[in-house]
């Protein structure tokens, strides 16, 4: 009979070492950036593989609400626009923003509720950045801004003026 080769024991296979994988920044889009212009769009392609674009339920609202006053033309090319940009665009809800929306309230007075709701959302979402075309938004003292921000713990916190190129 034939003798049997001693098998060496089984080594387990080592795994890489798992690579931390990088958080992308958060980026929420009000109704006004949504509809204006198509420039808002090219952000949010050439950004699509560091920024998570974000929508909220009133965002979309809006902004086809605001289509559907310019004319069925408007209103077909939005919608059109919408769907090719499914994948690109995150749409997060309004729930449970009550906290931040009073916070947002209290800090400034004079907002809509919609453009505060818009803010609050964006903040308990922890986006790092507010884009939007809306002056009732972008021209916020930028250091009350940074103020509420830190208070609904968003450290890194911004309001961009989308630029339109005309």
């Amino acid at each position: 009979m034939p003798k049997r080769k001693k098998r060496k024991p089984h080594r387990k296979k080592r795994k890489p070492p798992q690579r931390e994988k990088k958080r992308k920044e958060r980026c929420y889009y009000d109704a006004c950036a949504l509809d204006y212009d198509k420039g808002t769009y090219s952000y949010i392609i050439n950004e699509r593989y560091y920024v998570e674009s974000m929508a909220s339920y009133l965002s979309l609202g809006e902004a086809y609400g605001n289509c559907y006053k310019k004319g069925e033309e408007k209103l077909k090319a939005f919608t059109k626009l919408m769907e090719e940009s499914r994948d690109l665009i995150k749409i997060i809800s309004n729930d449970y923003i009550e906290e931040q929306l009073e916070m947002v309230r209290k800090k400034f007075k004079r907002l809509t509720i919609t453009d505060a709701v818009h803010l609050a959302t964006a903040l308990k979402h922890r986006c790092k950045i507010f884009r939007t075309i809306d002056p009732d938004i972008y021209k916020l003292d930028p250091e009350k801004v940074k103020e509420l921000a830190k208070e609904c713990n968003v450290p890194k916190f911004s309001i961009e003026k989308v630029e339109i190129k005309k």
